[in-house]
């Protein structure tokens, strides 16, 4: 289900966000799904957002400190972790590469708890179309990466056939 939707947003070059949740009754996660023109730019969520932050930072940024990072600076948006992952980039704290690793992780990783989460039990998936300018607001700078949506649905799809 999740899969054929991403498909079909890509096709529409939906811009906007997939908001997806379990039924869990205990655990309840959530997840968004960021697009532009239908291609991928970010995702977040879940149980453990925090802990997944602080093994990209180790993995993909080893040079950042992340005991001494401000997060409240970026309260203010909608997507903390890409604001903050956007400010590292303009500041030339990390590369581009650095910062393309950290957003195509994060993606994979999200869509894989989601498949998984879908394979055992009912999930809900409603799209919210914005304004691509309203994406600002969320803190996003569309010229830092965008994602072909097509390469991180087969990665998934093959992390997932693995598991």
């Amino acid at each position: 289900m999740l899969i054929s939707l991403l498909n079909e947003l890509k096709q529409k070059q939906f811009t906007g966000i997939v908001n997806v949740s379990s039924q869990d009754s205990k655990l309840n996660p959530q997840w968004k799904i960021y697009f532009c023109l239908g291609k991928l730019i970010w995702a977040d969520g879940g149980l453990h957002s925090f802990r997944a932050l602080r093994r990209n930072i180790k993995k993909f940024c080893p040079q950042v400190d992340i005991n001494k990072i401000n997060f409240t600076v970026y309260e203010k948006y909608n997507c903390k972790e890409y604001a903050f992952f956007s400010s590292l980039l303009q500041q030339e704290i990390i590369q581009q590469t650095q910062f393309n690793q950290i957003v195509t992780t994060q993606l994979e990783e999200i869509l894989f708890d989601i498949i998984q989460q879908e394979a055992k039990e009912s999930i809900t998936i409603n799209s919210q179309e914005i304004a691509a300018s309203s994406l600002f607001e969320y803190g996003f700078k569309i010229s830092n990466a965008v994602f072909d949506t097509n390469i991180i649905i087969n990665k998934v799809k093959q992390l997932w056939s693995v598991w």
